[in-house]
């Protein structure tokens, strides 16, 4: 009985620093979560308005490359008619 003090304190601090390591983990798990929750509700507010930028962007830009074919046509036809 004369080392069961001992036992006593080294389980103590042995329960003690793997109880606060845990702890740390519990609240490292429940900040990882709430930032990926975070995080999706930032991508559902953004992707929408993106492609719909993206969208507008490539018909803009579609139109523009129809409108030079068509002149690049235009030119083509005006110049065989000569």
């Amino acid at each position: 009985m004369k080392n069961a003090w001992k036992g006593l304190v080294v389980g103590a601090l042995t329960g003690m620093l793997g109880g606060a390591a845990l702890d740390r983990l519990m609240r490292a798990g429940h900040a990882a979560a709430d930032t990926v929750g975070r995080a999706k509700e930032h991508v559902k507010e953004t992707v929408p308005a993106a492609a719909r930028a993206a969208g507008h962007e490539a018909a803009s830009t579609g139109t523009a490359v129809a409108r030079r074919v068509n002149s690049g046509a235009d030119h083509v036809v005006a110049g065989t008619n000569r």
